[in-house]
């Protein structure tokens, strides 16, 4: 990948930051209704958090449903769209 298109990618995501990790985190409850007793804080913000996240859900994802690749996860959990704007976002049911 060109440089310039992956320094937009990191842009966007730091800019999505917080919008991904509440997306996520509202998953990962969705998907294992125990986190919240032991889960422990995220340390950090922005994109460290927004990563996080995702790690957890897809953790919580793979205790419920079996193995898959963290990022067909998230690219499924966002309509494909986790870096756009323009697409809704799939919210649990």
């Amino acid at each position: 990948m060109p440089a310039s298109t992956v320094r937009g990618w990191l842009r966007r995501a730091r800019a999505l930051a917080e919008r991904i990790r509440e997306h996520f985190v509202h998953w990962a409850f969705e998907l294992d209704r125990d986190l919240a007793a032991g889960s422990g804080a995220v340390v950090g913000g922005g994109l460290v958090a927004a990563v996080e996240a995702v790690g957890r859900c897809a953790r919580a994802a793979v205790l419920r449903l079996g193995a898959r690749p963290v990022w067909e996860l998230a690219s499924s959990l966002t309509g494909g769209g986790l870096l756009c704007t323009s697409v809704p976002w799939s919210e649990p049911p």
